[in-house]
């Protein structure tokens, strides 16, 4: 009976510490939920606050509005999936006039801007990449009043769903990105705070060996003692010593990409590329395809494979068959060479691969699903600081099951 009375006079505290809290009304909301077949980002925010739709009234259904919103996002609010950047395509837009709302407290008309996000996904990710740059704008008159003491006013809370298990980010001006990792068994997820790989370079140590060679170098010149000498360069060296972690400065890693890999780290390499090659076949306009491509193509392969997916495309809007991609499974993979050297034209990996496509085609009002096995030798070469596949060379197909009839419903929601 005593636990019990502590537990009640415990939740007690938490609600009223709750409900005294101090709400920020900023009119900025955010959703993320990951599934099998996409990522799909729910954004609820006011015209005023979103760039590309600052003027532009109610036009929901404006496609140069949502062409603006797509390629705002993807510069402004890049997502990565496995490492590669993946763009952003519009599943629904609406605005919204709202009056005698608040916002900060005070009494507005805005337009309610609603839409969502949706990111392919044709296998499970490992890691996902995201980074929030919307973020509310300080009063003129400040946030005195506005906030409690212990409140961040430019920190943005959003929701992640993944496979139906709900987490929390936490987004702010000083740390925009996240990146979340799938646990082994690809379903539960770790947020961590993103950080890129860089070198710390010691400022004070760097200059006190710098003068220590001066010096050295001028005393040489001249009559002094070597004990004098040798006295002052080694005091300057143990200063320069104890002086490493103090005054550094953080630069990025200069090609950190193009580090000879490991092998385990090429065969991830090129798992995160032939998966993106796959994700292409979910956009549905040149510009997408090619963009998604050229993140893990390069050369006339690039050309070549976006010709092959462009034509599909067309065959698509002129009612010839559809192949949507629903999983892309790779069975064996299997490191056959490296060249390394100081140029990128030197550098190659070399690599065998085997791997199974689930599709459903549809064609002639008739719908079967499909599975295909493929066996390839792909070549990998850096371009623009990062692998790309280079070359593929197919050695193997075949058909590895037979055609059924699914019903329409079983196509929705693979789209």
């Amino acid at each position: 009976m005593r636990s019990r009375f502590f537990i009640l006079v415990a939740a007690g505290l938490l609600a009223s510490t709750a409900l005294a809290h101090r709400p920020i009304e900023t009119s900025i909301k955010g959703e993320l939920f990951l599934t099998e077949s996409v990522l799909r980002h729910e954004i609820s925010t006011a015209h005023f606050l979103f760039t590309p739709t600052q003027g532009a009234g109610n036009q929901s259904d404006s496609t140069a509005l949502r062409h603006a919103i797509t390629g705002h996002m993807a510069k402004h609010y890049p997502v990565t999936i496995d490492g590669i950047r993946v763009p952003p395509t519009i599943s629904t837009l609406t605005l919204e006039n709202i009056t005698n709302a608040a916002y900060l407290n005070i009494s507005t008309n805005y337009t309610k801007v609603t839409l969502s996000i949706a990111y392919p996904i044709n296998q499970p990710p490992k890691q996902i990449g995201l980074i929030w740059n919307l973020f509310p704008t300080a009063p003129t008159h400040g946030w005195t009043g506005l906030i409690d003491a212990d409140q961040d006013p430019y920190q943005i809370i959003q929701t992640f769903s993944v496979y139906g298990e709900n987490t929390f980010l936490f987004f702010a001006p000083t740390e925009p990105e996240f990146i979340w990792h799938a646990d082994d068994d690809g379903t539960s997820e770790r947020v961590t705070p993103a950080n890129s790989r860089h070198i710390r370079i010691p400022l004070v140590s760097l200059l006190l060996c710098v003068i220590a060679g001066l010096y050295f170098a001028a005393s040489k010149q001249r009559n002094r003692a070597l004990i004098v000498r040798v006295t002052l360069i080694a005091a300057l060296l143990v200063a320069a010593s104890i002086s490493l972690s103090r005054l550094t400065i953080s630069i990025p890693t200069p090609g950190h990409s193009l580090l000879r890999p490991t092998e385990a780290e090429a065969l991830s390499i090129f798992a995160r590329l032939h998966a993106n090659v796959y994700r292409s076949f979910g956009y549905d306009t040149e510009e997408e395809i090619y963009d998604v491509l050229a993140q893990s193509v390069d050369g006339a392969l690039l050309d070549d494979l976006y010709r092959q997916i462009y034509r599909s495309l067309i065959l698509r809007y002129k009612g010839g068959a559809v192949c949507t991609i629903t999983k892309v499974d790779i069975l064996e993979s299997s490191l056959v060479s490296q060249k390394h050297g100081w140029s990128a034209e030197k550098q190659m990996i070399t690599l065998d691969c085997r791997w199974r496509v689930h599709g459903i085609v549809e064609h002639w009002e008739h719908l079967h699903r499909r599975v295909n096995e493929y066996q390839a030798r792909y070549t990998l070469t850096p371009s623009q600081g990062s692998w790309k596949i280079k070359s593929v060379d197919i050695t193997h197909q075949e058909r590895v099951t037979a055609e059924d009839k699914p019903t329409k419903a079983g196509l929705i929601g693979k789209r």
